[in-house]
């Protein structure tokens, strides 16, 4: 549960953090403030283009991932027993810390931006399917409480981002912020790679049979995911994993809805830390590096939630 929540407030981080040094980007690169701050906005971009909070009730779906929010490409593969969760984010996070480097050293403008989205998509899977890693640990009339916890940190992680990068972007300039993101990315990858374990109840039994398989050379000891999978062609596996979320997510109203209602909850989140700095350094004269503190107020809200909530 901790590693799935810092993995989760290390990428959320990564959004936000960036606007603490929007004023190092429009100076060195030569680029409007509007411009500067599409280096957010391709960021979240990145990761909503891997992400679509989905909650399919079929009869394929277990209970648990009624719950579930997916992204498009790599959530779907987390549900394939032969891969599991735990190797999709150690893959992705490995890439997520390796592009902050091209990041941090962006030549130019463009550079920026296109490694920011990359960053961004990289960084989705545990923001969508973060959910779904609790569910399989959790029973059911627990799994509120877990829910609740991750997204304490998926909430705390924004707005903490300009308070971390806002002193380090006034001392050292605008590429610390990225720097910042990639040691607690770093580190984060390096606990996970040692210590996390798979969730998924599909592949967990996948990898049992497999071993139980090669102990006796019994082929026909199989867990129930193998069987299934036997009746599918190499199209019904690319439908069913890359083709019908896509499906359900414009087909289903209830689905569609949803992924707009939360959209513009998101796009309110954002648009603060793009709207802060113009009245707090515009208006009421604070230092840029100062800025930050004006976001506390999100912190601190996040947690008045908890208590109610647990009573």
């Amino acid at each position: 549960m901790f590693q799935t929540c810092l993995l989760t407030f290390a990428i959320y981080l990564g959004s936000a953090i960036y606007t603490a040094g929007v004023p190092g980007v429009t100076a060195e690169f030569h680029v409007s403030n509007v411009a500067a701050l599409v280096g957010l906005t391709v960021f979240v971009a990145g990761y909503g283009l891997g992400q679509f909070v989905i909650l399919l009730n079929f009869p394929r779906r277990r209970t648990h991932e009624l719950m579930n929010a997916g992204p498009m490409v790599w959530a779907p593969l987390s549900e394939v027993p032969q891969f599991g969760r735990m190797p999709i984010y150690i893959f992705t996070l490995a890439m997520f810390v390796v592009l902050q480097v091209p990041t941090a050293l962006a030549t130019n403008y463009g550079m920026l931006m296109a490694f920011r989205f990359l960053t961004g998509f990289f960084g989705s899977p545990i923001l969508a399917t973060g959910g779904a890693t609790i569910a399989d640990m959790y029973a059911p009339k627990k799994r509120a409480y877990g829910m609740t916890i991750w997204g304490l940190f998926a909430t705390c992680a924004p707005s903490l981002g300009p308070l971390i990068g806002g002193f380090a972007a006034h001392v050292e300039g605008w590429r610390w912020t990225i720097w910042e993101i990639m040691w607690l990315a770093g580190a984060t990858l390096v606990l996970l790679f040692f210590f996390f374990p798979e969730t998924s109840a599909a592949n967990i039994l996948y990898r049992r049979a497999k071993r139980i398989r090669k102990a006796t050379g019994n082929p026909s000891i199989k867990s129930a995911s193998e069987i299934g999978a036997a009746a599918m062609t190499p199209r019904d596996f690319a439908v069913d994993i890359l083709v019908r979320p896509f499906a359900l997510n414009f087909q289903e109203p209830i689905v569609l809805v949803l992924n707009v209602y939360i959209g513009l909850i998101y796009a309110l989140l954002y648009v603060w830390f793009e709207s802060f700095p113009i009245v707090f350094i515009g208006i009421y004269h604070w230092r840029e590096q100062m800025v930050g503190l004006s976001f506390l107020g999100i912190f601190v809200g996040t947690f008045l939630v908890i208590p109610p909530f647990f009573a």
